[in-house]
C-alpha cells in the first residue's frame, strides 16, 4: 500500500512540477511578447515604414509567436514534439477545410498589403460602407464611420469588390445641381453661382469653377456648378456653398420651383 502511495505521490509531484513550469512559461512569455510587440509597434524602424505595413506585420508576428509559445508549453508538459506537429498538421487541415473563409481573409489581407488599394487613415467606400480605415489585421479591415460606428469587414470581401478611395488625390471636385423656374434668367443664375464660388476662400481657382445648364426637367431647369477644392475641405465647401446659394437666390429673387403639372382642358 505504501509503495502504491509513493508511486502516486511521485507521479503527481513530477507532473505537477511540469504543469507549474509550463503555466509559468506560457504566462510569462505571453505577457512579455505582448509588451514586446507594443514596443515594436512604436519603434522608430517600424515608424519609418508605411503605417499599414507596420500594423499588418506586427499582427502576423504576434499570431506566430503565440502559436510557438503554445507549442513549447505543450513540450514542457512532456508531449512528444512529433505528436505536437502531427496534431497541428491535422488541426491545420481540419480548420482549413472548416474555415476556408478565414484563409481567404488572410489572403485578402496580403493582397491589400501588397497592392495597397487603400491605407490606414484613408477615407474609403466598399461594400456599401463608407468610413476611415483604422486597422488592417490578419482577418479584418476595420472602418470607423463619420457617425463613429466601428465596422469590421472581412478582408476577402474587401479585396474582391470595387473600392472607392477618397483620400488618394490631393484635390476633389464638388458637384452641385440647382433647380430654377423656367422663367428665370439662366445666364444671371450661372453668373451668381460662379460669383459665390469665387468668393469662397476654400475653392481653388485652378481648375476654375464651371456652371452650365445641366438638363430640363418637368418642373424646372437644372443648373449645375462644379468647383475644385483640397480633399480635406470637401465638406466645408459643400455645405458653405449650399448655404450661400440659398441666400443668393433669396436676395435676387431666383425661385426654386415645386414639382408641378400643367393641364390643358379642351372643350
Amino acid at each position: 500500500m505504501s509503495t502504491f502511495l509513493d508511486k502516486i505521490i511521485s507521479f503527481f509531484t513530477s507532473a505537477g512540477i511540469r504543469i507549474i513550469i509550463a503555466i509559468a512559461f506560457v504566462g510569462i512569455t505571453w505577457y512579455l511578447s505582448k509588451k514586446f510587440f507594443r514596443l515594436l509597434a512604436k519603434s522608430k524602424k517600424l515608424a519609418s515604414l508605411d503605417k499599414t505595413v507596420s500594423k499588418f506585420t506586427v499582427n502576423c508576428l504576434t499570431f506566430i509567436t503565440r502559436a510557438l509559445i503554445i507549442v513549447i508549453g505543450a513540450t514542457i508538459l512532456g508531449v512528444d514534439m512529433t505528436s505536437v506537429v502531427a496534431i497541428f498538421a491535422a488541426l491545420g487541415v481540419t480548420v482549413g477545410l472548416a474555415l476556408q473563409g478565414g484563409l481567404a481573409n488572410i489572403a485578402g489581407g496580403l493582397i491589400i498589403l501588397i497592392f495597397k488599394p487603400f491605407k490606414i487613415d484613408n477615407f474609403v467606400e466598399a461594400n456599401g460602407v463608407t468610413g476611415t480605415v483604422t486597422d488592417i489585421n490578419i482577418f479584418y479591415t476595420v472602418l470607423k464611420t463619420p457617425d463613429n460606428k466601428t465596422i469590421y469587414m472581412p478582408n476577402s470581401s474587401v479585396s474582391n469588390v470595387n473600392v472607392i478611395n477618397y483620400s488618394v488625390e490631393e484635390i476633389r471636385r464638388v458637384d452641385f445641381e440647382f433647380c430654377v423656374e423656367y422663367g428665370a434668367n439662366t445666364e444671371g443664375v450661372k453668373a451668381l453661382l460662379l460669383d459665390i464660388a469665387e468668393k469662397n476662400e476654400r475653392v481653388l481657382s485652378a481648375p476654375e469653377p464651371v456652371s452650365r445648364i445641366a438638363s430640363f426637367s418637368e418642373s424646372a431647369i437644372k443648373v449645375n456648378l462644379r468647383v475644385w477644392c483640397k480633399n480635406s475641405d470637401y465638406w466645408d465647401v459643400y455645405f458653405s456653398i449650399n448655404e450661400a446659394v440659398k441666400a443668393g437666390f433669396e436676395k435676387y429673387g431666383v425661385t426654386i420651383p415645386f414639382n408641378q403639372l400643367t393641364v390643358h382642358i379642351e372643350k
